[in-house]
C-alpha cells in the first residue's frame, strides 16, 4: 500500500511539474513572440495604409486626368515617402532583434563550460595542431588497397565466400600446377631472373621486432613445409608447435630464420606471399593470408593481378637465393 501511495504522489507531482513547465517560458521566448506579433501588426498596418493611399491616389488621378502633370509628381513623392517610412520601421525591428540576440550570446558566454565541452574543445585543438603525416614514412600500406578482393580475378569477396575460388570465373586454378599444387612461379623460379635488391631494402628499411622463419625437412626447395612470423621464435616453438603437435609425423626437421627484426607488416607481407606458393596441399599452414599482401597493392581495374604476380615472384626468388645459405638448426624428433 505504501508503494502505491508513493507512486500516486510522484505521479501527481510529475503532473504539477509538467503544468508549471508548460506555463513558464524563458524571457527570450516571450520577447521573440512579442517581436513577431509587433512585426505582423506593423506589416498589416502598413499594408492597409498603402492600400488606402493607393486607392486615394487612383481616385485623384482618375478625377484629375485633365490637370497638368504636377499632381502625378506629387503622388509619386507621397509613395516614396511611404516606402522610406516602411524601411525605417523594418530597420528598427532588426535592431531590436539584434539586441536580443546579443543579450542571448552574452548570457551564453558568461555561463560555465562543462567538463565534456572542455574535453571536446581539447580534442578539436589537438586535431588542428597535429602535424600532417610525413611523406617519408616507412609504411608502404596503400590507402586505396585491394583488401577484400580476390587476388586472382579481382572479384569483391564476402565473408566465408570460399565457393568463389572453385567457380569458373575465378582464375585461381590457373595460378597453380595441377600435379604438384605448387604455384607456377614456384615451379619455374630457377629460370626467372628478377632483381630482388629493392624488395629486400623495402623489407629491411626499418628495424622492428618480427621475424620470418621457416621449417623444412630436406635440402630441396620443395621440402618447405611451414612459414611463420613471430616476435619470439623459440617461445613460438615451445608453446605453439610442440603443444599442437603440428610436426608429429615428420623427422629430421630444420628451422631457420629468413628475416630477423623487421616491421610486423613487412613480415606478414613476406609470409603471405610465400604461403601463396602452395594450393593448400604441401604446407602445414592452415589457411591463406591474402589480405596481408593485398594491403600493399593499390586497387586498379586492370593490372592488379600483374602486381600480385610480381610480388609473388620477388618473394619466391628471395627464398630461392637464401635457401642454401640459411643458418639452420635441427628440430627435435616429434616436435
Amino acid at each position: 500500500m505504501r508503494n502505491n501511495t508513493l507512486l500516486c504522489q510522484k505521479a501527481r507531482e510529475g503532473k504539477k511539474m509538467k503544468k508549471i513547465f508548460k506555463t513558464r517560458r524563458p524571457e527570450m521566448a516571450r520577447r521573440g513572440l512579442a517581436n513577431k506579433r509587433k512585426q505582423k501588426q506593423q506589416i498589416s498596418a502598413s499594408a492597409m495604409s498603402t492600400s488606402q493611399h493607393g486607392s486615394i491616389a487612383q481616385q485623384t488621378i482618375a478625377s484629375n486626368d485633365g490637370l497638368p502633370q504636377q499632381n502625378q509628381v506629387a503622388s509619386t513623392s507621397i509613395q516614396q515617402q511611404q516606402r522610406k517610412d516602411q524601411e525605417e520601421e523594418i530597420v528598427n525591428q532588426e535592431e531590436d532583434l539584434m539586441q536580443g540576440c546579443s543579450h542571448f550570446y552574452d548570457n551564453l558566454a558568461s555561463r560555465e563550460i562543462t567538463p565534456i565541452e572542455k574535453e571536446i574543445e581539447k580534442q578539436n585543438v589537438s586535431t588542428q595542431t597535429d602535424p600532417p603525416p610525413s611523406p617519408n614514412s616507412t609504411s608502404t600500406i596503400v590507402e586505396n588497397n585491394c583488401v577484400g578482393y580476390c587476388p586472382f580475378c579481382l572479384t569483391k569477396l564476402h565473408k566465408n565466400n570460399s565457393r568463389h575460388f572453385f567457380s569458373k570465373k575465378c582464375k585461381r586454378l590457373m595460378f597453380y600446377n595441377k600435379i604438384s599444387n605448387w604455384s607456377n612461379v614456384f615451379e619455374t623460379i630457377q629460370s626467372i631472373n628478377i632483381d630482388t635488391t629493392p624488395f629486400i631494402k623495402t623489407l629491411t628499411k626499418k628495424r622492428g621486432r618480427a621475424s620470418v622463419y621457416l621449417i623444412r625437412d630436406g635440402i630441396h626447395l620443395k621440402n618447405l613445409i611451414y612459414i611463420g612470423v613471430s616476435k619470439d621464435v623459440k617461445r613460438r616453438f615451445s608453446e605453439g608447435h610442440e603443444a599442437r603437435k603440428q610436426f608429429e609425423l615428420l623427422e629430421n626437421l630444420e628451422k631457420a630464420t629468413l628475416f630477423d627484426k623487421i616491421e610486423s607488416d613487412k613480415a606478414l607481407l613476406l609470409e603471405s606471399l610465400l604461403i601463396l606458393s602452395d594450393n593448400n596441399t604441401n604446407l602445414i599452414n592452415s589457411h591463406q593470408e591474402y589480405n596481408n599482401f593485398l594491403s600493399f597493392i593499390q586497387f586498379t581495374p586492370s593490372g592488379t593481378t600483374e602486381q600480385v604476380d610480381r610480388l609473388h615472384k620477388l618473394a619466391i626468388r628471395v627464398l630461392y637465393e637464401k635457401w642454401n645459405i640459411l643458418t639452420c638448426w635441427y628440430c627435435k624428433v616429434h616436435i
